[in-house]
């Protein structure tokens, strides 16, 4: 190892003295890899990937804000019922109030206030109690109307007409029927045969 330490220098002096190029020039790696056409395809290969992964990410990010909001309306519907209440129930107070004032201004006999608001309580919730109304479908009654016809269906009126034929008085065919529906002829066995 030391005789090659030594004569290394000596061999690379005379190389350079001869002019041959012993040294790897500055891009030779660059040159190694690949060439510039290759390069912009793998470029441009990573960038459609990528691409696709951020679009993905978005229909995912979209997917969830369409639960989410889904969830949030109800609970925004949820709040408001909850709001409109709250302003109905103060709304009843101020009347109540202003009725007892009115009372007070006339000279008739008053009763204590908090056993008379009770009583006032009482009293609405005992007209609440009926509980929620269901409301009218609008939407469907207005499709009930569009269909040609006459009058709505109720389940009343079309369970009393029973099975009658859509065909005006001409007898139906009834008959057996494959899992298909029609009844196959003798061509279509062949052919799925």
């Amino acid at each position: 190892a030391s005789l090659l330490q030594a004569t290394a220098p000596v061999a690379l002096a005379r190389l350079r003295a001869v002019g041959l190029q012993f040294s790897r020039p500055g891009d030779y790696l660059a040159e190694m890899l690949k060439s510039e056409k290759q390069m912009g395809r793998v470029r441009a290969q990573l960038e459609a990937e990528q691409q696709q992964q951020q679009q993905q990410q978005q229909q995912q990010n979209r997917s969830f804000n369409r639960k989410f909001n889904r969830l949030s309306g109800h609970q925004i519907v949820q709040q408001q019922e909850a709001a409109r209440r709250r302003n109905l129930q103060l709304k009843a107070i101020q009347e109540w109030r202003s009725s007892r004032q009115k009372a007070r201004s006339s000279g008739a006999p008053q009763q204590e206030a908090e056993e008379a608001f009770d009583q006032w309580l009482l009293g609405l919730q005992q007209q609440q109690q009926g509980g929620p109304q269901a409301l009218p479908n609008h939407g469907r009654n207005f499709k009930q109307l569009q269909r040609p016809g006459g009058p709505p269906r109720t389940p009343s009126s079309s369970s009393s007409k029973g099975s009658r034929s859509r065909r005006k008085g001409k007898p139906t065919k009834r008959g057996p029927r494959s899992a298909g529906g029609a009844k196959k002829g003798p061509r279509k066995k062949k052919r799925l045969a």
